[in-house]
Parts: C-alpha cells; sequence; structure tokens
C-alpha cells in the first residue's frame, strides 16, 4: 500500500532517547509491544485508507476547491515513531482503548460539517493527533486552538458572530459527549485548550479604524462570546477556552521585524493570484499593499508559528516556549494567511500546526462592510420579531445557516421559534 510521505516536521525518537526513557512495558515485553503496536497501526490506517474524510486540501497558490477525497499523507515509520515518542513521555499508551476509540476522536479530528479545507501537512498532524488522543486521552492536553476575531468601527453587530467559534464549541461538545459515553471523568486534563484572540490592536492601525469605537466593539464581541460558550458549555467552559488581546500587536521593535518581512515578500512573492489579493485587501481597507502584507505576515506570530525573527506573542498572559501542537481555525479569508505563513514559517520538527478552513463566516461576522451590511442580519433587527423573521427569511442560505447553527433549537422553523429566536438573541448580545 503506496503512501504519500509525511512533512519533516513530524516527529521522530532520538537513538539517545529512547536508550534513557525506554517504555517499561517495551523493555519488559519489547516483541510484544511491537506487535500490538503494529496491529494497532494496520487497523487504523485501514480505517483511513477505506474512510477517508470528504474535506477539501489546502494548495500553496491555488484555490482550495478541490472537495474530492483525499488520502492523507502518512507514513507507518513516523506513526509508530509518534506513539514511542508520546510513550517515553509519558508511559501512556493502550491499544485495546485505541481500536476502540479512534474511530471516534478520527471523526472528532476530520468533522466536514465543520471544516471544508486543511492543509496537507495539517491532515498528517490531525491522523497522528487523533491516535495518540485514542491510546491516551491526556494527550488532547497537549494541543491548542486557536481562533482570531477581528474588529470594525460600525454601530451594529452581526448576529452570525458566535458561528465563528462554532467548529471549536462543537469539537469539545462531542468530546465531552464521548467522555460521558465511555464513562470517562471530562478533566482539566483531557481537554484542549481553546485561545480566542482580539487582533484589534493590530487592525485598528492597518485598517485605519476608529480607536475607541474600534476598542469597544473588540471587547463587546468577547463579551458574546463568553456567554455564548457558557451557554453552550457550561460545565467546560471556564476550564477550555480563555480569551486574549493583542496587547503587543503595537510593539515597535516587532512592527519594524514585521515590516522588514512584509517588503522582501512583497519584492520576491512567486504567487501572482496571492499577489493580486493582498492589493485588493489593501485597497477595500484604504491602505497600502505593505500595510497590506504586514498583516498577512503577523498571522505568523498570532499562530505561534516558528520564524526568524526571536519568538514573541501578541497576546496578554501568553509567555515561553511556542506551544507544540497548534490548530488555526479560521474562515474563507485565512487562506491568504496561511500561504504568506508559508514564506515566512521556519521548518521545526517540535512544532506541528495545522490550517483548518471552517465552513462559516465565509465573510468574518467581525469585519465591516458597506456592501454587506444591508444583507446582514445584524442587532439592529431585534427590535421587532416580525422584522426578525423577515430578515432572516431573505438571508442567503449560508447566512441564515450561520445564525441557526447557534441557536438552542432543533427545528429550524422560524415561524415556530422566531419568538423564542428573538430572546436567545437579545439576551446572549446583552440588548433589553
Amino acid at each position: 500500500m503506496a503512501h504519500d510521505f509525511l512533512p519533516k516536521d513530524l516527529p521522530s525518537v532520538a537513538d539517545e532517547q529512547t536508550s534513557v526513557a525506554e517504555p517499561v512495558v517495551a523493555r519488559a515485553f519489547p516483541e510484544k509491544y511491537e506487535f500490538k503496536k503494529d496491529n494497532f497501526l494496520k487497523a487504523t490506517l485501514r480505517l483511513v485508507d477505506s474512510q477517508p474524510p470528504n474535506i477539501g486540501e489546502l494548495n500553496r497558490f491555488d484555490d482550495p476547491t478541490d472537495m474530492n477525497k483525499k488520502k492523507i499523507p502518512y507514513v507507518h515509520d513516523a506513526l509508530s515513531a509518534a506513539i514511542d515518542e508520546h510513550f517515553i513521555k509519558t508511559g501512556q499508551v493502550d491499544f485495546a482503548r485505541g481500536r476502540e476509540t479512534f474511530r471516534d476522536y478520527y471523526s472528532l479530528f476530520f468533522d466536514s460539517s465543520t471544516t471544508t479545507s486543511i492543509d496537507p501537512a495539517g491532515k498528517a498532524e490531525l491522523l497522528k493527533f487523533a491516535i495518540l488522543s485514542s491510546l491516551s486521552p491526556e494527550f488532547m492536553s497537549t494541543l491548542q486552538f486557536r481562533i482570531g476575531m477581528g474588529t470594525h468601527h460600525r454601530d451594529h453587530t452581526s448576529l452570525r458572530l458566535p458561528s465563528y467559534i462554532q467548529p471549536v464549541v462543537s469539537f469539545v461538545s462531542k468530546l465531552c459527549a464521548l467522555y460521558r459515553q465511555k464513562d470517562m471523568e471530562t478533566t482539566l486534563e483531557r481537554l484542549p485548550q481553546v485561545v480566542i484572540y482580539s487582533a484589534a490592536n493590530m487592525l485598528k492601525e492597518v485598517n485605519h479604524l476608529d480607536h475607541a469605537r474600534a476598542t469597544d466593539n473588540a471587547e463587546y464581541f468577547f463579551q458574546i462570546l463568553r456567554r455564548y460558550v457558557e451557554t453552550a458549555l457550561p460545565e467546560v467552559a471556564r476550564r477550555a477556552f480563555v480569551f486574549r488581546r493583542d496587547v503587543r500587536a503595537n510593539d515597535p521593535e516587532i512592527n519594524k521585524q514585521l515590516t522588514q518581512i512584509a517588503a522582501r515578500i512583497l519584492a520576491a512573492c512567486p504567487d501572482p493570484t496571492l499577489m493580486a489579493k493582498i492589493q485588493n485587501t489593501a485597497q477595500r481597507h484604504h491602505s497600502g499593499p505593505l500595510e497590506s502584507m504586514k498583516y498577512a505576515v503577523s498571522h505568523a506570530v498570532y499562530s505561534l508559528d516558528p520564524m526568524e525573527m526571536e519568538y514573541t506573542s501578541f497576546l496578554e498572559d501568553e509567555e515561553g516556549p511556542l506551544h507544540p501542537s497548534v490548530i488555526m481555525v479560521g474562515g474563507k479569508s485565512e487562506v491568504d494567511y496561511w500561504r504568506v505563513r508559508q514564506f515566512v514559517r521556519t521548518s521545526s520538527s517540535e512544532h506541528a500546526r495545522v490550517q483548518m478552513i471552517q465552513k462559516f463566516g465565509e465573510i468574518p461576522p467581525y469585519s465591516y462592510s458597506e456592501r454587506l451590511e444591508p444583507q446582514d442580519i445584524t442587532t439592529a433587527h431585534l427590535r421587532d420579531p416580525q422584522e426578525f423573521k423577515a430578515k432572516l427569511a431573505s438571508l442567503r442560505t449560508q447566512f441564515r445557516k450561520e445564525v441557526l447553527v447557534t441557536l438552542p433549537f432543533n427545528s429550524q422553523n422560524v415561524d415556530v421559534h422566531v419568538d423564542d429566536m428573538v430572546s436567545y438573541f437579545r439576551s446572549l448580545f446583552d440588548i433589553v
């Protein structure tokens, strides 16, 4: 069975590390350990080959429009080494449990109901995460999801806003349901960390926003999203989710380095399509190509990518070494930022990075658009239930879905639930 090769940054087990910290079970029963591991991997990869995820794949220079089922790039030896390395570090590998639960974790990480595209190397990393989580649920605590929120300076906020974090809310909700099904306690050690961060300080500069109103809106967004998470996941919201502002985004030295990197990319980028999009973004926000590219480059910092510049984080309460495993979740606009990150990121075997493009937020619900605002459904439409109903019915399909996906109702029948929907959104958006 032939497979593509994984990227070079997949972990491997160093010989000297293996000799010093060899797992007890491998030392006592080396043949038994290898036999069980090999059988587990064969069964796992057989399932993956028979049920490839129906999720598109990001390309570096082309639009991610191919939604055909694609093989996940992997090799048996690299996954075997990842299991060994995890066992060496933790001593926690249960092959019987892995065979029983891998399908569940595989479905969690490759959820086509919330995700449209994943970068090729990211697919391989997610497969590794699913395997290690099935063998040791505590592995989940080593993962970090990151979602960035922008801001704007208009008066009304889109009711689609909560949908932007729905993929991770859905992931954590399904993970907790899996633990309940298996009679397992949902401890902090079995939950990923979800960082919802604000890029408001960077955006205020590059998009020339009114600083006071943009800052107020960014805080309001956090207020709404906190309330939404606590409503959707009351038992784990405060343990798994953190909200952080980009308090160091305007640091002069960091910005000087980002500007230099952006200038180099502008001078040498081999992708004319990407360059045209950067130019269009600059024109739309009445800024220049250098500012637009600098904002794109800043996503490598927000994503905690290893870079040529000394490690820093824009976010408050975030210091220390780069996080080893980061899953970035974003809308369609993140595709181009992911491409720019490929020019910026340095190779590292210690830092796994995944980019997931979600189904919601094709037009980000936190952004300002004079063209979009008359079509969108906002807090302005909560004054009267019938006005809300009429506006909801007139929305394009994806907008209506983005609103309804955040509602605590099984039915999508607007006629039946319109009063409850209005009441729910008024409560969520703190509107009397």
